[in-house]
């Protein structure tokens, strides 16, 4: 595996950010993927909204957030950033869990849509773990989902943060709907999944399908079953 954080001389360093959305609600998980980083020399970073300052060209990004990561594309881009499950694919030590076939339906993320990368990686993660992964009709580039990320009004914060990208997202991708036609859209959303469990890789996927009472689990908790 490839070490990345440079030391001294070295000019590039690769870096995680964490997601306080993440953090918040999966903190043991978190906890756990942050030493495992740690230990193979990543630097672990605080809100992606104010660590771009320590960012230099050439750096590499990992993300397990898509609003991380679509603000680090805007604010950084002469970084790399790519997802953290790419970042691990690449350890052939990495303690994965057996799940034994386990059959789990995948939700693509609308922020994600235009990343292949990150999205195969997601369901190589999958395979490693021996779980099959089950395809809706919109998947991959095709998604429209994003909880109720993209039916609500841009905040303030995302417009501050990344002006281009949210200015954009407000006007072309953004349709605004009540609390109860939320509701409607993330029950029918939970209905497109046939399996017990869904994947998730997003923050807001997450708890868009919590809402539609389905039964998300996100990635990152499955990955570190063992560490």
């Amino acid at each position: 595996m490839q070490k990345y954080c440079r030391g001294e001389g070295s000019d590039v360093m690769i870096y995680y950010f964490p997601s306080c959305n993440f953090k918040k609600a999966h903190a043991d998980v978190s906890e756990k993927i942050c030493a495992y980083l740690t230990a193979k020399n990543v630097k672990i970073l605080g809100c992606c909204r104010v660590s771009q300052d320590l960012l230099k060209e050439g750096d590499t990004i990992l993300t397990n957030c898509t609003n991380c990561a679509i603000i680090t594309n805007e604010l950084s881009p002469n970084t790399q950033e790519k997802s953290v499950y790419e970042f691990i694919l690449e350890d052939d030590d990495f303690p994965w869990k057996d799940f034994h076939g386990e059959e789990i339906s995948v939700q693509d993320c609308w922020k994600s849509r235009k990343k292949a990368s990150a999205q195969n990686a997601v369901r190589k993660c999958l395979e490693k773990m021996n779980i099959k992964a089950v395809e809706i009709e919109e998947n991959f580039e095709k998604t429209k989902f994003c909880g109720i990320w993209n039916l609500s009004e841009v905040t303030p914060l995302n417009m501050k943060t990344a002006p281009r990208l949210f200015k954009e997202i407000g006007e072309k991708y953004t349709t605004v709907l009540s609390e109860e036609e939320k509701l409607k859209k993330m029950n029918e959303q939970v209905a497109r999944h046939k399996t017990d469990r869904t994947l998730v890789y997003c923050n807001t996927c997450e708890s868009g399908l919590k809402l539609g009472e389905g039964k998300p689990v996100h990635l990152a908790e499955l990955i570190s079953a063992r560490l």
